[in-house]
């Protein structure tokens, strides 16, 4: 008896919407060159006529005053030379209005006709200029971040603004604005030839997208749910109260109530009208940035993809960034007072690359969020959010005693000398060396806790003034790019900073080395990640025994997270059962460990460095 067969399901409705946007994004990136937006002219010269009607307004606000306040007004305006002539020339004073309105309109339609893209296999490049021809280029390997922000009134014409960050002050590339419905697509186009990932993987992605943007809604509601069903397990959300209710704490909200309710017992109750004009415009900017704040961390998501850390925030002007792998030079983890009994923490970072605004007017949340890599969150949020970034330390007991702890720890702490430059948080002030970032606590009131990655460390550097130099102290100071964040440790002994800073110098040239984010997938292709045979016993690896085969396997992973040490003469060796001959990394001498089928350099150490001889401070040893 033949079964038939379950009849085949029709496509999910969205399906076919995210071909052509695809297609079209293909289009883009042929390496011609192409137009913006065509309502482009509209929202970039909105600020400027939002401009030329305000200075209209302030020439003839006291006679629109006067319209509703005659007997104070009338005298005045009627004195003023300059008032007569508007009144008695106001026909041609309409037509110079309107000329100029027009001819503004005639410049911003030149500059979209004259402002181009192209999209070729190694960069990105834009040419505009009417007076001034501008002629940028961004490499692909050097993109830091590619930020799509959709104003309110540009997602009424279907437009965006596409901005692809560099590193440097005003070096991003803006192609504002593009179509919405291609830019999502066009963003993942350009990050696939960033990526170097092969044709095979992108199909793979593609088609991974497309599911899951069967079941997506409306951005309007859901603006994550294109990769909930790609990154379960590392989406964060926030939950609406806890957003209000920190707002709240932290003041900002809080004052500008208050400052609106002031301005309005002193307009109302005190009868001071002047207030309306002087002071209430003050208030109402004051509340409305509050507010704004508040309304750019709703729906706030955060969640690992394919091509980095991806985020989303925004109500009625809505944001998506994706930060390639490697592209955050520095954590901190801190805690606002009013927020410990909560258990609520907040994660910053670093870039080399700024959100900046086009002039609109329209948005601003961009630049306010482009610090924030959570905004607020629990411990477990904590914890997820560091492990985007530093997987090694997700699930580190590290973390916790760089939040919480103090002396005696892991850490390597001030000295009781240094109690007169940290009264409360001596014991708490110290340095923790891992081999893939630096961990520096401070505070006991306000709790902070910086990361940073060795490989995105740019300098480091030893200070010691006339004061520290009287108690022996120091401190070390690790440079990244930008101003957020400037993570350092000081007064601590200075032999420990000398010794921090030594081992710090070792680790960063061998991270920096090693490190493949510039091109992430065709680098994990072509040098097979290993796990790194460990040093002492980090959290997470066992050692079953101590016999002449020596062996760390990782509990619960599988047999192909072990490592094992035939041998411990003259040339030692660390292999991976099963992984074949090249998966193995040879001591030759005591300097370096390398993989014998490659040339040998100090680059190609097996971290975290197996000599326990190089351990600094803090490190297991």
């Amino acid at each position: 008896m033949t079964v038939p067969s379950a009849p085949q399901l029709p496509p999910a409705p969205a399906a076919p919407v995210a071909q052509p946007a695809r297609a079209q994004a293909a289009d883009l990136v042929d390496g011609e060159w192409h137009r913006l937006h065509p309502a482009t002219p509209l929202l970039r010269g909105g600020l400027s006529l939002i401009i030329f009607l305000g200075i209209l307004f302030s020439i003839f606000r006291d006679r629109l005053i006067a319209l509703f306040v005659p007997d104070e007004f009338d005298a005045e305006w009627n004195q003023d030379p300059f008032a007569d002539f508007i009144v008695t020339q106001l026909l041609w004073v309409a037509l110079g209005v309107i000329v100029l309105v027009l001819l503004l309109i005639a410049l911003f339609w030149a500059g979209w006709r004259v402002h181009r893209f192209r999209i070729t296999g190694d960069a990105v490049e834009v040419q505009q200029g009417i007076f001034v021809r501008k002629h940028r280029r961004a490499p692909l390997s050097r993109i830091q971040a590619i930020n799509i922000q959709k104003p309110w009134f540009a997602r009424l014409l279907g437009a965006c603004k596409f901005e692809v960050q560099q590193a440097g002050n005003d070096s991003n590339v803006d192609l504002n604005y593009l179509r919405s419905s291609v830019a999502d697509a066009l963003r993942y186009e350009i990050l696939n030839r960033a990526s170097g990932r092969s044709a095979a993987d992108n199909e793979r992605l593609a088609a991974e997208r497309r599911q899951a943007a069967g079941g997506a809604m409306d951005e309007f509601l859901r603006p994550d749910a294109e990769i909930a069903h790609l990154a379960p397990d590392s989406l964060v959300r926030i939950p609406v109260q806890r957003i209000v209710l920190s707002s709240l704490l932290d003041g900002w909200i809080v004052w500008a109530v208050l400052y609106v309710i002031g301005t309005l017992v002193v307009i109302f109750g005190f009868q001071q009208w002047w207030a309306i004009f002087a002071v209430l415009p003050a208030a109402i900017a004051f509340f409305a940035a509050g507010m704004r704040s508040l309304g750019a961390k709703l729906r706030y998501s955060i969640a690992a993809t394919p091509d980095g850390i991806r985020l989303a925030y925004g109500l009625a002007s809505t944001t998506t960034e994706i930060l390639p792998p490697g592209r955050i030079f520095a954590l901190q983890v801190k805690q606002p007072l009013l927020w410990r009994p909560f258990g609520w923490w907040q994660v910053t970072f670093t870039r080399a690359g700024r959100i900046k605004s086009d002039g609109s007017g329209q948005g601003g949340q961009g630049s306010q969020m482009a610090s924030y890599l959570l905004p607020v969150g629990d411990l477990r949020d904590v914890r997820t959010v560091i492990g985007l970034v530093l997987p090694e330390l997700a699930h580190s007991p590290l973390v916790d005693q760089g939040l919480f702890g103090s002396a005696p720890d892991a850490f390597v702490v001030s000295p009781p000398r240094a109690r007169i430059f940290r009264w409360f948080s001596v014991r708490r002030n110290g340095f923790f060396v891992h081999h893939a970032a630096f961990l520096l606590r401070s505070g006991r009131i306000w709790r902070a806790l910086q990361l940073v990655p060795a490989a995105r460390v740019q300098s480091i550097a030893v200070q010691q003034g006339p004061i520290y130099g009287a108690a022996r102290l120091g401190r070390v100071q690790f440079h990244v790019p930008d101003t957020v964040l400037s993570p350092g440790i000081g007064a601590i002994d200075q032999q420990d900073a000398h010794t921090l800073f030594e081992h710090a110098s070792r680790t960063v040239k061998a991270a920096m080395a090693a490190d493949a984010s510039e091109s992430w997938a065709s680098s994990l292709v072509r040098h097979a990640v290993v796990p790194a045979a460990p040093a002492g016993t980090p959290a997470g690896w066992e050692q079953p025994g101590t016999g002449p085969e020596q062996r760390w396997e990782q509990p619960g992973v599988g047999p192909e997270q072990r490592w094992e040490q035939p041998g411990t003469g003259p040339e030692q060796r660390w292999e991976q059962p099963g992984a074949g001959p090249e998966q193995h990394w040879e001591r030759p001498n005591a300097d370096a460990w390398r993989r014998p089928t490659q040339r040998p350099s100090f680059g190609q150490q097996a971290p975290p460095g197996p000599d326990p001889r190089d351990a600094a401070p803090g490190e297991p040893r």
